[in-house]
């Protein structure tokens, strides 16, 4: 197991980076809002969207429930159920637990690519595997694979209000 770690450079037992938080109004949500619940499912069918937009040709990225995993050919892998992270209760903001769930969906399925393709993916420019980072700004969750302000790839913001029950 450990040799198949180091051959396709799985990133699966990295610790997520920490990194300062600045203090926002969490997600800029009013009191009606903020009473309504952040949908697992929702979240893992938008970050499935966005994931199946990036990852390499022949290769989709779907939600089944909260889990999402990535196909390649006749392989599959499952990357994540981090979407479970947004419903926790257990003192972090909201926008935390999105942050949280989004580096965990992204970091599995990055893990799932690297494994079916046997290489590194996506490559950064020093020739390693590009970190996933998470950011959520005002209602916005930004997403992005290498450096935040020059990304290797960067996936669709997604509105964190679209991922809450009652959502259109």
């Amino acid at each position: 197991m450990l040799a198949s770690l180091y051959v396709c450079g799985s990133i699966a037992l990295r610790q997520r980076p920490l990194r300062p938080q600045l203090k926002r109004d969490p997600l800029g949500c009013t009191k009606t809002t903020m009473a309504k619940r952040a949908s697992p499912d929702r979240f893992a069918a938008e970050m499935a969207a966005r994931l199946a937009e990036v990852v390499p040709s022949g290769f989709t990225v779907r939600s089944n429930g909260v889990s999402v995993d990535v196909y390649g050919g006749a392989d599959d892998r499952h990357a994540s159920a981090g979407a479970t992270i947004i419903g926790d209760k257990d003192g972090r903001s909201l926008a935390e637990r999105i942050e949280t769930a989004a580096w965990a969906i992204l970091n599995g399925a990055q893990d799932g690519v690297m494994e079916i393709l046997r290489q590194q993916w996506p490559i950064a420019a020093d020739g390693r595997a590009a970190e996933p980072g998470t950011r959520v700004e005002g209602d916005e969750l930004r997403m992005w694979f290498g450096d935040e302000n020059a990304p290797t790839v960067a996936l669709e913001p997604l509105n964190v209000r679209d991922v809450m029950d009652g959502a259109a």
